[in-house]
């Protein structure tokens, strides 16, 4: 190898360490830049509805930071602990719920569970937790005082909220969920649904027991709209209350 080649091979050598050494403090300067996170600014229970006194927003490097943060604090406030959040934890989207926790039961609610008798009554399988719906029973030969009495019954059941849809096999039924299917390659109902649980208290508890034996069916009222949804729960509470 001559002189001159040797000469461009080093000067070759010399561009590409320059170019790595380059790329290398560019990754370098990009995972040290500041971004904003948003932050627990004191502890908040698993249930909690998120509150802007609750939230610090902070800058931080990108450098180890855990996945699906946000900057935004609007996007976190109204939003629920799925999870116990300590102070000064980072928050994700995994740490949040749309809606409230099954788990964070306020003083008198319950989780009363009804049979799906066919796809039809859960809205042709479609239902999600979180959804808000209305309870529903298909036109009857029932006459005097027990239309009034079931009537009264539905009043109480006008909006409410979905926590969980399960299936026969007793799992969660997501919409999701690859479809099974059987030997003969039809599909399963494993992953249909069977029950639907609604938080309740006592008195809409006891308007489902009393339409025992009746076909209960579900309309759907709202999805992914909290605010909407908190409205339409408040009226049904404001309800409840001046029926006592």
């Amino acid at each position: 190898m001559n002189k001159k080649n040797k000469q461009t091979i080093g000067v070759l050598c010399i561009a590409a360490a320059v170019a790595v050494g380059g790329l290398y403090w560019y990754a370098l300067h990009a995972n040290m830049a500041g971004v904003s996170v948003v932050r627990a600014k004191t502890e908040i229970p698993a249930g909690t509805k998120i509150t802007s006194e609750m939230l610090e927003t902070v800058e931080m490097g990108k450098l180890n930071l855990p996945a699906n943060i946000t900057g935004n604090a609007g996007l976190v406030v109204g939003a629920y602990a799925d999870t116990q959040l300590s102070p000064h934890q980072i928050i994700t989207g995994n740490d949040l719920s749309g809606h409230q926790p099954t788990y964070a039961l306020s003083d008198g609610e319950m989780l009363y569970s009804i049979p799906m008798k066919n796809l039809a009554d859960s809205l042709s399988g479609k239902l999600q937790a979180g959804d808000i719906v209305r309870v529903v029973v298909p036109a009857q030969s029932v006459a005097g005082n027990n239309t009034v009495a079931q009537n009264n019954n539905l009043a109480a059941l006008q909006d409410v909220r979905v926590t969980s849809v399960t299936g026969s096999n007793g799992q969660e039924v997501t919409q999701t969920a690859p479809s099974q299917t059987t030997s003969g390659g039809a599909s399963s109902s494993a992953n249909q649904p069977a029950t639907v649980t609604l938080l309740v208290d006592q008195q809409q508890v006891n308007a489902i027991a009393a339409l025992d034996g009746q076909e209960i069916q579900l309309a759907l009222v709202s999805r992914g709209n909290e605010k909407q949804a908190e409205s339409l729960l408040a009226q049904q509470s404001a309800l409840l209350k001046g029926a006592d």
